[in-house]
């Protein structure tokens, strides 16, 4: 395993860094020549009422160019009552979009920005965010607070990605902003009447010069905001024959705040079928006696269409990402064999992209972890 981390450093390590900014949820400038993207994603989830909806935001620096010349936006939307997904996908005239960002330019300040366009815009300061958005089926309204961050001692700079964030440019950073911000929001519906509701948002960025080559991605929230699960696990680079893949695992409970990183030598191993709508994982800690397996399940008429993604030569939809928010997880956290706590938790995100969207199935890791290999909790 410490061969797989030098090799990890290795690849990456002839990438240049980009331009310092305060927290990586901030804007990020375009570089001396492309590709680049930078983009955000906020998710609602109301379990009282069964609805949740998202917004994403993302925009493009093609190659030997110095400036961004797209930008796309997209709506997800399950109502209330049904298991469906619903999107909406716009891309904007690029002299419409105005970024403003008021932060030094130094990590570790707080992420304080204004991004508009013809469409809507997003307002973060710290902890407050306004959110407001009119596609041409429903208009979104969200004011959040009291921002979760990853962790609490490191709000504007720890993440996902642990002590790999620290080296030269990935070719895509992941970092989340909160992970369950509380929520009042209004959905407008074209020609219906206004829903009002509360719950929790999570809020999370990502940037650099393409997404993997192939990525699986999962967010719940629970009821009360006090759990909160995300796993992502991508291809990220191929050499000849072997790719390098990475996962991340993190729990949040009253009780629990756990992370399980393969960079940071945790063994991760999982499988799951976009076809089936289903996914497993095992991680177990590689110093501390700790495993956390998950298991989700989503109705497969539930997923998305097709959403656009950046590759390195703009946004495309082949092969795309498709997700459900209609999913549930399963969550149990050992400490030395003992079940600590079970968590199931509803309404979760489940996203299928890139190469692993059309596989039958597929599997990463070899599950040698001294105990059963990741089942499926549903038939």
């Amino acid at each position: 395993m410490g061969a797989a981390r030098g090799l990890l450093t290795l690849c990456l390590g002839g990438l240049r860094l980009t331009p310092a900014v305060a927290s990586p949820f901030d804007p990020h400038p375009a570089q001396r020549s492309g590709p680049f993207f930078d983009g955000w994603f906020t998710r609602i989830v109301d379990h009282e009422r069964g609805v949740s909806a998202a917004v994403i935001i993302g925009s493009f620096q093609p190659a030997r160019d110095g400036s961004f010349n797209s930008t796309w936006v997209a709506l997800l939307h399950r109502g209330a009552g049904s298991n469906t997904t619903v999107v909406e996908q716009h891309f904007l005239d690029q002299s419409d979009v105005r970024v403003e960002s008021r932060s030094l330019p130094e990590p570790g300040y707080v992420s304080n920005f204004t991004w508009r366009s013809t469409r809507g815009e997003l307002e973060v300061n710290d902890s407050a965010a306004l959110l407001s958005f009119a596609f041409d089926s429903l208009h979104v309204r969200a004011r959040l607070s009291a921002r979760v961050p990853w962790s609490a001692e490191a709000p504007d700079a720890a993440g996902p990605e642990g002590w790999v964030r620290r080296l030269p440019a990935l070719t895509c950073h992941y970092y989340v902003h909160s992970l369950a911000s509380r929520a009042e929001y209004t959905l407008t519906p074209a020609g219906g009447s206004a829903i009002e509701g509360r719950g929790h948002a999570h809020m999370e960025g990502n940037y650099g010069r393409t997404f993997p080559q192939g990525w699986i991605w999962l967010q719940a929230i629970g009821a009360s905001g006090g759990v909160q699960v995300v796993l992502t696990a991508g291809r990220f680079l191929s050499l000849g024959p072997l790719g390098i893949s990475a996962v991340v695992m993190a729990y949040r409970s009253p009780q629990l705040h756990w992370d399980f990183r393969t960079t940071d030598l945790d063994a991760i191993c999982w499988r799951g079928s976009a076809a089936g709508g289903w996914f497993s994982a095992v991680a177990r800690h590689w110093t501390r006696d700790e495993e956390l397996r998950l298991t989700v399940q989503a109705p497969p008429g539930s997923f998305s269409d097709r959403l656009y993604f950046p590759t390195r030569s703009g946004f495309s939809d082949t092969p795309g990402c498709r997700e459900s928010y209609s999913a549930v997880v399963d969550v149990v956290a050992y400490r030395r064999g003992v079940a600590l706590e079970r968590q199931r938790v509803p309404l979760a995100a489940l996203e299928f992209g890139g190469t692993y969207l059309d596989s039958p199935e597929s599997a990463e890791g070899s599950c040698a972890l001294g105990t059963r290999p990741p089942e499926r909790f549903f038939a």
